[in-house]
């Protein structure tokens, strides 16, 4: 658990009581906090300016995704500032994550709507969200950089239909 941090379940309380990655790497937080943000604040921020001016059901799928990208940047913050945790206490951590994850794909369940395509793309991206539930060689997924890899693949293949 992090250091200061109420004790195990309390995960959403330390999630919340981490601060917004810009203010870690500020305050001398590992440089991949700053890093993700940047991400955050460039590459995802084009994304939702370009569903917006898409609209209709392209804007509820782009509105998990912004919201899983949110709820990553606290698992990256209290990652930056904690020990390795315990199995179920990486689950807390991770929970909310995996929360909009069933959402998207919810999304892209019955009837298939003009946008379900982008939906469907979107539902498969956010599974690359997981590699950070990777606990080694035994945890059933593939090391992080192969995981998001594979799961780029499953989303591109929805993206270019």
């Amino acid at each position: 658990p992090c250091a200061g941090a109420a004790p195990p379940p309390a995960a959403a309380a330390a999630l919340a009581a981490t601060p917004p990655p810009a203010a870690a790497a500020a305050a001398g937080g590992k440089p991949f906090v700053g890093a993700f943000d940047a991400i955050i604040s460039s590459e995802l921020a084009a994304v939702l300016a370009a569903a917006k001016d898409v609209g209709g059901d392209c804007d509820k799928s782009t509105a998990i995704l912004s919201k899983a990208f949110e709820r990553m940047t606290a698992v990256i913050a209290a990652v930056s500032a904690c020990k390795k945790p315990a199995q179920e206490d990486l689950g807390a951590l991770a929970g909310p994550v995996g929360e909009c994850i069933m959402e998207a794909d919810g999304l892209t369940g019955g009837r298939r709507g003009a946008m379900f395509n982008h939906q469907k793309a979107i539902a498969e991206f956010l599974q690359a969200l997981t590699w950070v539930v990777y606990t080694g060689k035994d945890c059933g997924m593939s090391l992080p950089l192969p995981h998001v890899d594979e799961v780029w693949g499953a989303a591109e293949f929805y993206v270019n239909k």
